[in-house]
């Protein structure tokens, strides 16, 4: 196993699935990249024509403005 693979920092997986069209890997990373969230890992494959798209992240900074609302708890979904 890598470091990577073994670190105490807490990541979250999100995953995207679905239909493949241009744009969804960007968009994703746009997204991602309004949180400021650190990419450990990613993985896509998609087979005839279906995607599916893996990436392990860092939790947004505590306090941070999030996806889930202001703040980001990055706890389960409600």
């Amino acid at each position: 196993m890598s470091a990577s693979q073994t670190s105490d920092v807490p990541t979250l997986l999100v995953k995207i699935f679905g239909k493949d069209r241009p744009g969804i890997t960007a968009g994703l990373f746009d997204t991602l990249a309004a949180y400021s969230v650190d990419v450990v890992d990613i993985e896509q494959v998609v087979t005839r024509g279906r995607m599916v798209l893996c990436a392990l992240v860092t939790p947004p900074p505590p306090g941070s403005k999030g996806i889930c609302g202001p703040p980001c708890t990055a706890g389960p979904s409600r």
